[in-house]
């Protein structure tokens, strides 16, 4: 809780923290969103295999759940940008309660 007359200030520092973090997101959203279509793009020159899907089938690939495009024939594990959101929302998600149980209102 901020001392008595920093409210403003706390305030201000909070939001600059969220935008901050806001813009990061994005940042590195994109660049995984763009490293994607760039898997999905290119092929081994020697194997002429699409390195998206030596990717996807690496040991160890979580299995994604059904979508419109999976259930059409598409690939059965998550897309990298899919793991990429899951495991950054999770992390997200434990530091917000992590923090709501140390600072409670």
């Amino acid at each position: 809780k901020p001392p008595s007359g920093q409210e403003k200030e706390w305030k201000a520092m909070l939001w600059s923290r969220v935008e901050a973090l806001e813009a990061s997101i994005r940042t590195w959203s994109l660049r995984v969103w763009n490293l994607q279509r760039v898997l999905s793009k290119k092929r081994d020159p020697v194997s002429h295999v699409c390195f998206a899907e030596l990717v996807y089938s690496a040991p160890g690939r979580r299995r994604a759940g059904p979508s419109s495009a999976r259930e059409q024939g598409g690939p059965q594990v998550e897309t990298v940008f899919e793991g990429f959101w899951h495991r950054m929302t999770g992390a997200l998600h434990g530091e917000i309660e992590k923090a709501a149980r140390a600072y409670p209102f």
